[in-house]
């Protein structure tokens, strides 16, 4: 059963490592379904420009709610690598948790964004069609 209120949390294999990377998630709501539409492919009198990946980056940050714990880490200012984390009860919690992923792995939130706003898909036959 789709869960429309509650948090979901999607796995994506990061590349090139092939790290998994847990991400939280909520459901988009319609005004933001519309305006990934409008932003995903833009059209100008005899123009088209598709701009899918920008649009998922866009709106993959709205409905990203936080990263697993212990799945991402970032350099410190020292530059180690440390892990980070979204939740701010976590001792790895980091306040621009957000922008790190973005500067390091966008290629998580376009995922996330192309999973939440790339389409849903019909059943095709007779059992996708309720007959009264």
């Amino acid at each position: 059963m789709l869960n429309l209120v509650e948090t979901t949390k999607m796995i994506v294999i990061a590349a090139p490592g092939g790290d998994e990377v847990g991400v939280y998630f909520r459901q988009a709501n319609t005004k933001e379904m519309h305006g990934y539409q409008n932003e995903a492919v833009q059209r100008k009198r005899n123009n088209v420009k598709f701009r899918a990946s920008e649009a998922q980056l866009k709106y993959g940050h709205k409905v990203m709610l936080g990263i697993r714990d212990g799945d991402c880490g970032a350099p410190n200012p020292e530059g180690e690598m440390v892990p980070i984390s979204s939740d701010p009860a976590s001792p790895d919690y980091r306040e621009n948790w957000r922008e790190l992923l973005e500067q390091y792995a966008p290629n998580i939130i376009i995922a996330l964004g192309a999973y939440v706003f790339g389409g849903t898909e019909a059943l095709e036959g007779e059992e996708s069609v309720t007959k009264n």
